[in-house]
């Protein structure tokens, strides 16, 4: 999938396994969502998707039913992101699940390492490795901006490796997922399409039919907005040292502290705890940025694409901050204070009670 968004190839063969029509539409259907991003980034036309995809191979893929008798338990996929986290809080015991690392041999698994030794000590832990790294001469020759990431996916056919010990693989996907960041020459465009509820009942359809029914990708935070699994992960300081959702973060520092997705983070810390202490955490106060918070608030500005939550989100939690009386002369707060609020102070109680609810998932169901 990666390689499918950088290149953006005029023909796809898959070779070495049996794919009917059916799979191949899958495959097709989940390039076509993922390259949308590539479409905006380099201003490319819909028609640049129009791949042809076949397969010739005779070797099926589908893996034999296990015996009844061999008990299997549940992995949580863990990343050091709020969502894997505040999901690891919602687990009653040590032993309610094994932990699954997806572990990237370049410089980027340096936090997942970190991860990994320090829940080592407490939790079973498993990992697997995936060698899909290399990928800058490709970015490079085809001149590729910035691609979509096939995340999602390695993390639950990886797991798939493990399915004779496990049934399932929850992955901290949350509601706001399902919500993209517009339209692109009569396409839409969705950063995070496959950690929304769509793109998980195509997977678990697609393993069901031609992998196997024995093994499932799930979620405990379909139903929530990103607003509210940060209520849960702020609650306490646990594992607040072991959080970073940033990607790029380093060894030294576990956030960039010039991201969106980092703006983003640190508008819900400080919404939900103390903002002082969001700030010696991330090591700045990103209300000072304007174009990030901009970006990331401001109804006439397309949706960073990044793991971003949505203007709703965003615009609760900026009240959320203004109301504690701290940072009012920052310009991000100030902007939002003099341009933004006003325009919609008389619903931010509703928008606020609509985030903390369980949120239905029947307009997303396929």
């Amino acid at each position: 999938m990666d390689l499918y968004s950088i290149t953006l190839p005029q023909e796809v063969v898959i070779e070495g396994i049996e794919l009917n029509r059916k799979a191949l539409g899958f495959w097709k259907r989940t390039a076509r969502n993922l390259a949308a991003e590539r479409l905006v980034e380099d201003n490319l036309p819909a028609q640049a998707l129009d791949a042809r995809w076949r397969s010739r191979s005779s070797l099926r893929g589908r893996m034999e039913p296990l015996p009844k008798s061999v008990p299997r338990g549940p992995l949580l996929a863990m990343s050091g992101g709020k969502e894997s986290l505040a999901a690891l809080k919602l687990m009653k015991g040590e032993s309610a699940c094994t932990l699954f690392f997806l572990h990237y041999p370049d410089a980027g698994w340096q936090h997942g390492g970190r991860l990994f030794r320090f829940f080592q000590r407490t939790h079973d832990c498993v990992k697997v490795r995936t060698d899909i790294t290399g990928t800058g001469p490709l970015v490079e020759a085809f001149d590729c901006k910035a691609y979509g990431m096939f995340v999602i996916g390695q993390i639950a056919f990886s797991a798939l490796l493990l399915m004779d010990r496990f049934s399932t693989i929850s992955i901290g996907n949350e509601f706001s997922a399902n919500f993209g960041n517009g339209m692109h020459d009569g396409i839409p465009v969705n950063h995070q399409y496959d950690k929304s509820f769509s793109f998980a009942q195509e997977l678990n359809a697609y393993l069901t039919e031609h992998v196997t029914a024995e093994f499932t990708h799930t979620s405990p935070f379909w139903s929530w907005h990103e607003y509210r699994i940060a209520e849960t992960f702020f609650a306490d300081d646990r594992y607040l040292k072991q959080w970073s959702s940033c990607n790029n973060s380093t060894s030294a520092r576990l956030f960039c502290g010039a991201c969106a997705k980092c703006a983003f983070v640190f508008l819900l810390g400080a919404a939900h705890t103390d903002p002082l202490k969001i700030r010696r955490l991330m090591g700045a106060n990103l209300l000072d940025d304007l174009e990030l918070i901009r970006s990331l608030a401001d109804p006439e500005v397309r949706k960073p694409l990044e793991c971003v939550g949505t203007k709703e989100e965003v615009w609760v939690a900026l009240e959320d901050i203004w109301q504690k009386r701290v940072w009012r002369e920052s310009p991000g707060l100030k902007y939002f204070a003099q341009h933004i609020r006003p325009r919609i102070a008389s619903r931010l109680p509703s928008l606020r009670r609509h985030l903390m609810q369980i949120q239905s998932l029947q307009p997303f169901i396929q």
